[in-house]
């Protein structure tokens, strides 16, 4: 993905780890980063937790797609 070589934050990672390589475990451990990295963001802090939850949700999601549980 072209966006890696420039952005090499949690979301960034995040989202290859789950739509490009679907490394389930890798996608959960990166919401864990995404909730640290919103953690200490002046904009993001106060949607941290939401952030996080909204990520594990989405690793949810697309596993069931893929697997055609939902």
């Amino acid at each position: 993905m072209a966006e890696e070589e420039v952005y090499s934050d949690a979301f960034t990672k995040f989202t290859v780890a789950l739509l490009e390589e679907f490394d389930f475990k890798r996608a959960i451990k990166l919401a864990n980063d995404i909730l640290d990295e919103a953690q200490n963001d002046l904009l993001l802090k106060p949607h941290a937790t939401e952030l996080r939850k909204q990520a594990l949700l989405y690793v949810f999601e697309v596993k069931s797609r893929l697997y055609g549980q939902g």
